[in-house]
């Protein structure tokens, strides 16, 4: 989980580039007072191409960069696949730059690239 949400972040700054320097908004803790909304709002985007959103399950929500302009997170999800089952939690790489708003589900087992056939990408 740690290489996964260290690649992220690096991704994150990268694509942000020096607007992020400038605004030095890596990442957002729980204690901060902005983490709630923002929680709700990266929940929100996450469940919004599931199959059945009302019975997602959500784990861990890690706020990489939140700028009003460029805002992502990495999240936990487990969902119901066509036959009713959970999946099993499956992480997964928000964004939202006022244009574009995704998840892209990222394979924790390379060995077994099949499972993510059918991801959604952005």
């Amino acid at each position: 989980m740690r290489a996964v949400v260290k690649s992220f972040l690096f991704v994150t700054l990268a694509a942000l580039g020096s607007q992020a320097a400038a605004q030095n908004p890596v990442y957002m803790l729980p204690s901060d007072k902005r983490y709630p909304a923002a929680k709700a709002h990266v929940i929100a985007i996450a469940k919004e191409g599931l199959k059945d959103a009302d019975t997602a399950k959500i784990g861990s929500v890690i706020i990489c960069a939140w700028l009003p302009d460029a805002k992502m997170a990495l999240v936990n999800v487990n969902a119901k696949n066509s036959y009713g089952a959970y999946t099993g939690f499956k992480i997964g790489g928000v964004l939202d730059d006022g244009q574009t708003k995704g998840v892209i589900f990222i394979n924790p087992n390379p060995n077994r690239p099949e499972e993510y056939r059918d991801q959604k990408a952005l």
